[in-house]
């Protein structure tokens, strides 16, 4: 995925930058909302499949939210990260 100024992202990293604005916000969060708060502001189609894709692996559950959906992190961003240490341990 290129981010605006020619440079493709690494792989994973826009996931990355999903999960760390729903940490951040610490609340249910629709794609909308997430699209806002990344730069550069990919395509609400993007965002919209990272979060389904983020379900698909069980670290982002989906609600509803009126006629849409909200996401927010499965883990808090410290047992997320606690888990990660013990994995590569």
């Amino acid at each position: 995925m290129n981010d605006g100024d020619g440079r493709r992202r690494a792989a994973g990293e826009l996931e990355s930058q999903v999960r760390s604005v729903l940490w951040a916000a610490g609340r249910s969060m629709t794609p909308a909302e997430v699209q806002t708060r990344l730069v550069p502001a990919p395509a609400y189609n993007t965002v919209q499949t990272i979060l389904i894709r983020l379900v698909d692996k069980q670290l982002v559950r989906r609600n509803r939210a009126g006629r849409a959906h909200a996401y927010e992190p499965v883990r808090s961003e410290a047992d997320a990260t606690a888990e990660s240490t013990r994995a590569s341990a």
